[in-house]
């Protein structure tokens, strides 16, 4: 919601805000709350058997104390995480109504993980331009499964592209277990929680939704992206067997601040605390972390079936890339998908400088920092490796 208020109505609404809560009036973020209120909206009450009891209450807990939210963004916490409890409802719901869609099998998809800010975006979209492939808009991927009695989803989505691909990182909110809960705001206590579980339940959430989605879509192919995934692949490998991976690399001096950037504009929209230079740490030990357990599981598991793709090389060639993936993950490969991939290219070079430019010292990083933490990686996967000034 806040990506698509303008600075000075966001600024307004922060304001006014924060004038009611000069005098009590705060958004309430508490799971007693927030689960009332989806009940409300939905008419449903059960949750189903909750395998991170602690999942919603340690988020708000952290949101709370730890995000120094505005009131805007306060606000749209507590939307993101209403929605959330409103998707498990009907989640719950359709799997009572409808058990043939969740006994059935899932088709090969394709999910695009790895590096963050690796061209995932470009490479997701391109993929998704051709008339067999699907991957969520925001609306579907926000709220998977429509108000039986009235779909106003997609109406009451505001942006340029209401149709266009987007990551799919929420799908995984309906179990409590969410990195994308994370860039809301600074809720470390969360995360360190969320890294010590074990992903499969909410792993096992995400695959009854993507079943849903092939039921509303049953003539593509899903294809889906989110770079965290990579963190997770010994648990895609059991429970999302039919996934065909595509691993993004990047050399990390690269990737890990232009997350910094990303993450640090999501934060400035709805915190009050803007300390760029404290992301870079944490960022390096997430990231650090999901790459490093992503070797791990390619080397227990040889059998998963992952394309590599470099960042330089799809940079340099993307439609030739896209092509590569394409045929990987199944996908039907013509003379127009071609010209779709490449029309698709056209249109998109005017969005390229969406990423802020950032330099390392911004988050308090440095070039040797980055490529120690990240040597194993770097040793393993030399296409990743950051290009060497000439001399």
């Amino acid at each position: 919601m806040p990506g698509t208020l303008s600075r000075g109505l966001r600024r307004t609404l922060n304001t006014v805000g924060g004038a009611a809560e000069a005098v009590g009036i705060r958004v309430e973020l508490s799971p007693s709350a927030i689960v009332s209120a989806a009940r409300k909206r939905t008419g449903l009450e059960v949750l189903g058997p909750m395998a991170y009891p602690d999942g919603l209450p340690r988020l708000c807990n952290a949101l709370n104390h730890e995000a120094a939210l505005t009131p805007l963004g306060r606000l749209a916490a507590r939307v993101r995480l209403r929605l959330a409890v409103v998707n498990r409802l009907r989640l719950i719901e359709a799997r009572r109504l409808y058990p043939a869609i969740f006994a059935a099998e899932l088709r090969p998809f394709v999910l695009i993980c790895g590096m963050p800010v690796a061209g995932g975006s470009l490479l997701h979209r391109m993929l998704c331009s051709s008339p067999d492939a699907w991957g969520p808009p925001a609306w579907e991927a926000a709220e998977p499964i429509a108000d039986p009695l009235k779909d106003t989803r997609r109406a009451d989505l505001r942006g340029e592209n209401p149709d266009a691909p987007v990551e799919s990182i929420s799908l995984l909110d309906a179990s409590f277990w969410s990195l994308g809960f994370c860039r809301m705001g600074t809720v470390d206590s969360y995360q360190r929680w969320l890294l010590l579980q074990d992903p499969e339940p909410a792993y096992a959430m995400y695959r009854d939704f993507l079943l849903w989605l092939q039921a509303q879509h049953p003539d593509r192919t899903l294809v889906l992206k989110a770079p965290e995934h990579v963190g997770f692949l010994h648990t895609l490998h059991r429970v999302l067997p039919e996934g065909r991976l595509v691993h993004l690399h990047r050399a990390p001096t690269d990737a890990i601040p232009n997350y910094c950037a990303l993450l640090d504009t999501a934060h400035r929209r709805l915190s009050s605390a803007r300390a760029p230079e404290s992301l870079g740490g944490p960022a390096l030990a997430l990231w650090g972390h999901l790459i490093d357990q992503g070797l791990r599981a390619r080397d227990a598991a040889p059998q998963l079936e992952v394309l590599d793709i470099a960042w330089r090389t799809l940079s340099r060639s993307p439609v030739t890339e896209a092509l590569a993936v394409a045929r990987f993950g199944g996908l039907v490969v013509t003379d127009d998908t071609r010209v779709r991939y490449a029309a698709h290219l056209a249109g998109r070079q005017s969005h390229d400088a969406a990423i802020p430019r950032c330099e390392l010292d911004d988050y308090n990083l440095n070039e040797w920092q980055i490529r120690s933490r990240f040597t194993s990686y770097l040793r393993r996967h030399p296409e990743a490796h950051p290009r060497l000034p000439a001399h």
